[in-house]
């Protein structure tokens, strides 16, 4: 009989066929035995495999619709693994960077609370002076120097009354006895009992420069007074850039800081925090306004280097870390510290109008932490970011993508095996059908 398809029969029905015709076509006189007829099929099998491996090496996978769909099905999955794994791989380093981020602001917010900390502790030695300068007016903080703060008092308020007035002569008798003044304070301020205050609160408080008593808002009385000779008897009412932060200081009744800014006595950048002393009878008044039970100031000045030193902002550098501090005063940026690797620091902050340093640390994609006490006028920023720059990618990225990619090709592999099994065994259904029928035909 015909194959007519024989690409779509199975080895068991070959089998059966080659097994009949064998039984059919042989000669009478000479009937097969089964042993004759098994060995006959089992030529035609192996015949045939061995054409069929011969050739499978160098096959190419058939196209049929099973395979094809086989394939397409198989190709889908591999894509979607590949797209979920790059997805969990991106998903992993953006939490990747979210965790690096979060650890440079925990230990921003660390820094900066140490810093808001040191700096509320060294305001709170203002209140501490005003306290005992409320117990006698001040007269033991001041002794034996009362009598030369008076006259420096007074010869200030005379200056300042004299300046728009007076006449040159005026002037000039009103100024020297302001020096005068002055000049018995500096000579004698060894003797004052405030000194041994003033250092006592230092070694407690931390982080502060000096102490200041300004009774009538004139700096009468300074611990330590080296470097500072030049700010006794410096009046706040009559000093314009002094005059509204000493009115908002009284009216507030609250400590207020002011700056930074840069100190006039020895051009160093400091913050200065003052407080209102209020009394039941004052022995000193403002000229320009009065207050009730006004008595004067208590100042504490801090210099920038000292706040930085009494904090851990030193050590940034060792643990990883470059740093910007720098406070925001009526819409300007004001320099306070930075690590040593950023650029354009100011040599004085009062001569920086471009701020190159905010814009390299901006550059570098920084976490921003904020403190701010309104009741201070306090509202500080810092930038933070890692000196070595920020991470480009995890230390298992490498790894993952490898892995990725293998499990892809891997994929694509286990598909190619798929089609050509299925070629394999259609080429042999092919290829052993074919045998058969030639085998028939030459019988």
């Amino acid at each position: 009989w015909e194959l007519e398809s024989p690409a779509y029969r199975t080895a068991g029905q070959i089998r059966a066929m080659a097994l009949h015709a064998v039984v059919v076509m042989a000669p009478q006189d000479e009937p097969p035995t089964v042993i004759d007829m098994e060995r006959q099929i089992s030529g035609i099998r192996e015949e045939q495999l061995k054409q069929v491996l011969t050739i499978s090496g160098r096959l190419v996978p058939s196209c049929s619709r099973q395979v094809v769909c086989k394939l397409c099905v198989g190709l889908l999955c591999a894509v979607a693994v590949l797209a979920y794994s790059a997805y969990r791989i991106k998903e992993s380093e953006a939490q990747f960077h979210e965790l690096e981020r979060a650890k440079s602001r925990s230990m921003g917010n660390q820094i900066m609370s140490a810093v808001q900390r040191q700096l509320m502790t060294s305001v709170s030695s203002t209140k501490a002076l005003a306290a005992l300068v409320q117990l006698d007016l001040g007269a033991n903080l001041m002794y034996p120097l009362g009598p030369d703060v008076a006259a420096l008092v007074h010869a200030t308020k005379t200056v300042a009354a004299k300046a728009a007035t007076g006449t040159d002569a005026e002037k000039a008798a009103a100024a020297a006895a302001k020096s005068e003044a002055a000049d018995n304070i500096i000579m004698n301020s060894s003797r004052c009992a405030f000194n041994n205050v003033g250092n006592y609160m230092r070694n407690a408080f931390n982080g502060i420069t000096n102490l200041q008593l300004a009774p009538s808002g004139v700096v009468s009385i300074i611990s330590p007074l080296a470097d500072n000779q030049e700010a006794i008897g410096l009046d706040l009412f009559f000093d314009q850039s002094q005059y509204h932060g000493a009115v908002a200081t009284i009216e507030a009744r609250a400590v207020v800081f002011v700056g930074p800014l840069v100190l006039k006595q020895n051009n160093k950048a400091a913050i200065i925090a003052r407080f209102p002393v209020f009394v039941d009878q004052p022995a000193f008044k403002g000229p320009e306004r009065t207050f009730p039970g006004w008595w004067g100031f208590t100042s504490m000045v801090t210099e920038i280097s000292d706040l930085v030193n009494a904090t851990l902002l030193p050590s940034m550098m060792y643990n990883g870390y470059s740093y910007v501090l720098y406070a925001k005063a009526g819409g300007t940026d004001v320099f306070i510290a930075a690590s040593e690797d950023v650029e354009g620091q100011p040599a004085q902050i009062n001569l920086d109008p471009e701020t190159p340093w905010l814009t390299f640390a901006q550059g570098r994609q920084p976490v921003s932490i904020e403190f701010k006490l309104s009741e201070m006028e306090v509202h500080w920023v810092m930038l933070l970011w890692p000196n070595q720059g920020w991470s480009t990618h995890s230390g298992t990225f490498p790894f993952k993508l490898v892995l990725c990619i293998c499990f892809f090709f891997a994929s694509l592999s286990s598909l190619y095996g798929i089609v050509l099994r299925e070629s394999i065994i259609q080429a042999i259904k092919v290829g052993m059908a074919v045998g058969v029928d030639d085998r028939l035909q030459a019988w």
